[in-house]
């Protein structure tokens, strides 16, 4: 039976474990240091609370007969009208929770950006909740603050009503202060607002582009969930930059870089230093005559010192 030769399989170069030295970093920028035009750019195009677009109509298919192809066509067409037409005014409803959205952040970011005291906080929408810090020297950019927003919180940027909606917290439908006095709620709002949060109405929303407030919730709920899983995958994908930032701050991405090159030929190619090669060439070939090795095995070494003492 001939023997099988079966050669080593060296791996091969992965440009992406090596971005290039132009490159400030390795990856995208994260979620929580995008602007407020990257933000709005990113939320428009998230599917979580964008319509679906309709399917377009198809051609009359095998059919051979004229008429028979013709009617489906024409359900076809104007089936898609239709669907085009819904898909248009759900397209406008969520660009308007969108611009809501951007309106709270710049509202919730703008004090502290234009250098306002902690008095000047001007959340005028509800968004934060008790754990974001404030103070003269406390400064949250827009994307800190998307990444860190609960449901509720969202729910109240999304509805676009100064005050909020909802508790930032709990999400329970708030009482509208009606009373024209000292701003306090009554007795009757808090009970309708009990009502309310039990599911006894579902108040329309016209800030929310007339959508009722189940429906903004339910979006800010999907909303939330594409943001916590961006801000999973930009975790990992920055884990390796912020542990060079940790560990070696004074090296660059291209110095970083070089490092992994060289480890990556050394160790996974089994490149190496070429010493070896090196001392072979200045021994002037592979005819070396070599001495034998000479050397006493320890049984010998005990069989000598055996007859050593029988002699004595």
């Amino acid at each position: 039976m001939a023997s099988v030769t079966v050669k080593p399989k060296i791996p091969t170069f992965n440009p992406r474990l090596f971005p290039s030295a132009s490159s400030t970093s390795p990856v995208g920028v994260p979620l929580w240091e995008l602007d407020i035009d990257a933000i709005e750019k990113w939320a428009k195009a998230n599917q979580s609370i964008q319509p679906r677009k309709p399917r377009p109509p198809t051609d009359g298919g095998d059919k051979t007969d004229a008429t028979d192809a013709a009617a489906p066509a024409k359900e076809d067409q104007e089936r898609y009208r239709k669907e085009q037409a819904e898909y248009a005014a759900k397209l406008a409803k969520s660009q308007k929770l969108v611009a809501n959205l951007i309106d709270a952040l710049k509202s919730a970011a703008s004090s502290s950006l234009d250098g306002g005291d902690a008095a000047a906080t001007a959340d005028t929408y509800l968004i934060l909740d008790d754990s974001f810090a404030k103070g003269e020297d406390v400064v949250h950019t827009p994307g800190a603050i998307l990444t860190r927003l609960t449901v509720g919180g969202i729910t109240n940027a999304m509805a676009g009503v100064e005050g909020g909606i909802v508790d930032v917290t709990t999400c329970r439908l708030l009482a509208p202060k009606e009373d024209g006095g000292d701003g306090t709620e009554s007795s009757k709002d808090k009970k309708k607002a009990a009502a309310d949060g039990k599911g006894g109405a579902d108040p329309i929303l016209p800030s929310a582009a007339d959508l009722p407030r189940s429906q903004v919730l339910r979006l800010a709920r999907k909303f939330h969930s594409s943001v916590q899983s961006k801000v999973e995958l930009d975790m990992v994908a920055t884990t390796p930059s912020r542990i060079v930032q940790m560990l070696c701050p004074e090296l660059s991405y291209s110095d970083v870089n070089a490092i992994r090159r060289r480890v990556y030929d050394t160790v996974v190619l089994g490149y190496g230093t070429n010493s070896s090669a090196a001392m072979a060439a200045l021994e002037g070939g592979d005819d070396v005559p070599v001495a034998a090795r000479v050397g006493v095995h320890d049984i010998e070494k005990v069989s000598g010192m055996t007859a050593f003492c029988c002699r004595m």
